[in-house]
């Protein structure tokens, strides 16, 4: 049993009143709280290979991260391209963009 004076220090309690849920990050989709730091991680610089070059990496030359993606944007349904939108919007622009200017 711990004196009196530690006992108060070391009791870890949740008020409502005295820590409101407002004053807590807001939780990301998978339930975790936010960091600074995600968006800065998810953002991406396409370089300018990528960009200039999105018909070759869809046709399948590159195996690096962004000629993958691509690939994967392009077969993607378009519930899964908005998901992949959230995440990496300039590549599924890009995407978007060749595929436009391709059936013209």
């Amino acid at each position: 049993m711990l004196p009196a004076a530690m006992e108060s220090s070391t009791r870890h309690t949740h008020d409502a009143k005295t820590h409101p849920v407002a004053d807590v990050a807001p939780r990301n989709h998978w339930g975790s709280f936010g960091s600074p730091f995600i968006k800065e991680r998810n953002k991406m610089n396409m370089s300018n290979y990528d960009k200039q070059n999105v018909g070759k990496l869809l046709r399948g030359e590159g195996t690096w991260f962004t000629a993958h993606l691509f690939r994967l944007i392009a077969r993607a349904d378009e519930q899964n391209r908005n998901k992949l939108r959230t995440a990496f919007p300039d590549e599924v622009a890009a995407v978007e963009t060749y595929r436009t200017n391709k059936s013209e």
